[in-house]
């Protein structure tokens, strides 16, 4: 698959990058500047977008949509650590294709881009948020408690790829058995690199 990835964090990206060419995807092009993201795309046209959704304080909802706007048969997925309402707005309106957590593994990540590209929309790790219809004085008496309680349920729900009938199963990726998820890419890439890409706890048995 063609991919273009956007993300602020630059050891982020070229470990995210590393991964998914490893699992035989071309990443034709990447950025970690969101005004450049338009024109990577434009560029290398890719099948499929994988964005995070916060450059340094800047969303990057406004960009995918004119993504959107310009290739509609480009496909587009959110990378994000929490899921606030903006980004559900986005996935129900049709701006994304879907939307995965940053605390799944490289596997789980795969599995959705692949999901999507084959026409799936696909929420991966996360809970979408419960929004009951509450009158103006009962969202009022809304107790500490039961607003905790709402946001969690926005946030990362470890069993809810099982609910969905995902697969649990905690792949290696080619890392012999490690599992590595998407927030601890750039660890796990800098000590590959810096070892010769020998698996760190092959090394921590050699010491």
């Amino acid at each position: 698959m063609r991919l273009v990835l956007g993300d602020d964090h630059r050891m982020f990206l070229d470990a995210l990058t590393a991964g998914l060419e490893s699992r035989g995807h071309d990443v034709v092009g990447c950025s970690d500047r969101i005004d450049d993201l338009v024109d990577v795309v434009e560029e290398g046209l890719p099948d499929l977008c994988v964005l995070d959704v916060d450059f340094g304080g800047r969303s990057v909802l406004g960009t995918a949509a004119a993504i959107r706007q310009r290739h509609p048969e480009i496909s587009l997925v959110l990378l994000s650590g929490e899921a606030p309402a903006e980004v559900w707005s986005a996935y129900e309106t049709g701006v994304v294709d879907g939307v995965v957590n940053k605390l799944c593994d490289l596997s789980a990540l795969n599995r959705a881009l692949e999901r999507v590209r084959a026409g799936e929309r696909v929420v991966e790790r996360f809970a979408r948020p419960v929004r009951p219809r509450r009158s103006t004085c009962e969202a009022a008496r809304l107790s500490g408690r039961e607003r905790r309680a709402a946001t969690t349920r926005s946030r990362l729900d470890p069993d809810h790829g099982a609910a969905r009938g995902h697969d649990r199963q905690r792949v290696d990726g080619g890392q012999g058995g490690a599992h590595v998820t998407l927030a601890g890419l750039v660890g796990h890439h800098h000590h590959r690199d810096r070892l010769g890409a020998r698996p760190l706890l092959l090394q921590h048995r050699h010491q």
